[in-house]
């Protein structure tokens, strides 16, 4: 009232608009002259009323329909190019092609200024740009996977970072990086494998302001996201699979090898070449036990890309703080993914970060099999498994050897023993015997002298 009173009105007239619950909008008109509203003005204002209430309800429901027909086309587009993504990756298994169209997508879908996805390494001590869109870096970009935004992404859930925040987590180098780029504020998404484990990340990034996205917009992220994560593993598992089919054939290959040859260097070094094929492994030693000196020592090792197989004095120390050792007392193989936090136990040679020991074991072949990474990238499960049964088509090859070095042995023992046998019986006196005897001995046990001594009879 006393708005109106400041306003010079004397007269006012207010209709209501009503919507589907309650009072939308009111009109109001007013006079600046006392007016009076006889029954036939207010019947007709009424009417007017009504009409426009009719109007203001169809706009309404106009703009209703409008909207979801919008809604409607953007779920069908979406989801259009949800399918385009899973046929692309259909067709396509490089890994960097789908990280690539994934970034062009979302770049497109959520109006930002900048995308990047980066995928952490197998020692998980490092993340890396995999990708970008537009491209605004040359050099390669890598961070800590350490604590920060990982933290949040590890469980699973989304994480808004700020100018500031990103450059908390970097090194200096990539925070410059970041500076280059311009970035101030992003969205990032979790990329987890089949098994909910934190593999990478996806950037949503704004370069002037803060990135501000509607819960709608938020879904829609997601959504692409989950599309890409579930993509990116049918590539990885497909991969994995192929290469087990290829470990599998190697592994068949390998105790076919171990079945033509009975000679236990060559063994030994085909056991090398394969283990080394096998995971790309950096280090591989093969340890026996040496019955006559009664301690196990080196007898063929894979280092620096070179192959040792020659006889070695290489003894292992069979104490618990070796790798080696630990597993010879234990009987039981031993896996370390990280040497530098294992401080109790150290591997035979310097540098090696990860390593897996197993027994070489069957009736006569006792020894140590390891294989390792200078990288401290881990070794699978799968792996695991196979290089167990790796070193037992290992033992029974040598034991295969060994027994036929024996009967090697035994039989040129018996031939020489049978033709010492034959020479002694064609001498005639007792001087021409000994004398065989002693020429005889010297050749078969390839001793330098020979002496026969006789007690006289007294």
């Amino acid at each position: 009232l006393n708005v109106f009173l400041a306003e010079g009105v004397s007269s006012s007239l207010m209709m209501p608009l009503s919507k589907t619950h309650g009072v939308a909008h009111v009109i109001v008109i007013n006079w600046h002259t006392p007016h009076v509203f006889v029954d036939d003005i207010r019947q007709l204002l009424n009417r007017i009323r009504q009409q426009l209430d009719v109007i203001y309800q169809n706009q309404q429901l106009l703009q209703q329909a409008q909207s979801t027909s919008s809604q409607l086309a953007e779920q069908v587009h979406l989801q259009r190019v949800l399918n385009d993504l899973s046929m692309f990756a259909s067709k396509n298994s490089d890994e960097k092609l789908l990280l690539d169209k994934s970034a062009r997508i979302l770049l497109e879908i959520m109006k930002v200024d900048h995308v990047g996805i980066m995928l952490i390494e197998d020692d998980r001590k490092m993340a890396y740009l995999a990708t970008e869109l537009p491209v605004q870096v040359e050099r390669e970009i890598r961070i800590p996977y350490d604590g920060g935004v990982w933290k949040k992404l590890e469980r699973g859930e989304y994480q808004f970072v700020k100018d500031e925040q990103h450059l908390e987590y970097l090194p200096k180098e990539s925070q410059d990086a970041v500076r280059a780029v311009g970035v101030k504020s992003s969205l990032f998404l979790p990329i987890l494998d089949v098994s909910g484990y934190l593999i990478g990340s996806v950037g949503l990034d704004r370069f002037a302001g803060e990135l501000v996205l509607s819960d709608e917009q938020i879904q829609t992220a997601r959504l692409i996201n989950s599309q890409l994560v579930t993509q990116l593993q049918n590539l990885r598992l497909i991969k994995e699979l192929r290469e087990t089919v290829d470990k599998m054939k190697k592994l068949a290959r390998f105790s076919e090898d171990m079945q033509v040859s009975l000679d236990a260097n060559d063994i030994l070094r085909t056991a090398l070449s394969t283990a080394q094929r096998f995971a790309e492994f950096d280090y591989v030693s093969v340890s026996l036990w040496d019955h006559q000196k009664e301690q196990l020592v080196v007898r063929a090792y894979h280092q620096d890309g070179v192959d040792v197989t020659t006889p070695m004095d290489m003894p292992q120390p069979l104490t618990d703080d070796t790798t080696i050792g630990r597993v010879w007392q234990t009987r039981r193989f031993l896996c370390i993914e990280d040497a530098s936090v294992e401080t109790s136990i150290r591997p035979m040679f310097d540098g090696i970060e990860s390593m897996f020991t197993t027994m070489i074991f069957s009736r006569d072949v006792l020894g140590v099999f390891e294989v390792g990474y200078t990288s401290g990238r881990p070794i699978s499960p799968f792996n695991r498994n196979v290089i167990v049964q790796f070193a037992n088509y290992l033992a029974f090859a040598l034991e295969s050897a060994n027994a036929y070095a024996q009967s090697q042995r035994t039989a040129r023992n018996e031939a020489l023993i049978n033709e010492i046998g034959a020479q002694l019986q064609v001498t005639n006196n007792i001087e021409s015997t000994l004398s065989t005897a002693a020429r005889s001995l010297k050749i078969a046990l390839g001793a330098r002298r020979v002496s026969i001594k006789l007690k006289r009879d007294s």
